[in-house]
């Protein structure tokens, strides 16, 4: 019978299985990586990966919620630099399409719905909570908050959060729109929604 791994070998093995499982999740996505995929590329057998993660879903969820802190981070830093309500939704929204610009793992599943229904129909609320690292999550409080404040147009704050949702889709049309004007239509349109959404001056 194998010995039991130590604490130590059980932390690099998890670290290891997270990174091979970040590549291959971007490069082939949820549905076309197996659970063989992933136990070869870390050289384990099926039965280790079991006492780590009870299915491929666990472990996607599980690397998307490495990256929540520091996401979270940088939108709370974005948030406390705003000048006012205007300005943090403005800052949130341009943090929000670079993070989807830049994260191949949130990119995907924005590509790919079927592979974020996938996640959906398997997590708990609180496992897609802490996956949640496009941090859209922080909008709603924030919205509110800028209501009592005034700085905030009336209106239910969860609609205003899928309508600044809905922009970072925008992402997925770069080509479409052109290069050459896509960072134009996208700063304006992050713009006039802002304005909409706040107060006059």
């Amino acid at each position: 019978m194998p010995l039991p791994f130590t604490d130590q070998q059980k932390t690099r093995l998890r670290q290891k299985m997270r990174r091979v499982a970040r590549e291959l999740f971007a490069k082939q996505g949820l549905k076309k990586t197996s659970l063989e995929d992933i136990t070869r590329a870390v050289g384990i057998a099926k039965s280790t990966f079991y006492l780590f993660f009870e299915s491929k879903e666990a472990l996607f969820l599980d690397v998307l919620a490495q990256d929540g802190p520091a996401v979270e981070a940088r939108l709370q830093a974005e948030l406390s630099a705003a000048a006012d309500a205007r300005d943090g939704l403005a800052r949130l929204l341009r943090e929000v399409v670079r993070e989807l610009e830049t994260n191949a793992l949130t990119r995907r599943l924005l590509t790919h719905p079927d592979e974020l229904q996938m996640l959906a129909d398997y997590a708990t609320p609180e496992q897609l909570a802490a996956s949640n690292s496009s941090g859209l999550a922080l909008i709603v409080p924030y919205l509110q908050a800028g209501q009592q404040r005034g700085e905030v147009i009336d209106g239910d704050p969860i609609v205003f959060a899928r309508v600044i949702s809905a922009v970072t889709l925008l992402t997925l049309h770069r080509d479409t729109i052109g290069a050459d004007q896509y960072e134009a239509v996208l700063n304006t349109l992050i713009d006039l929604l802002a304005k909409a959404l706040t107060t006059p001056d």
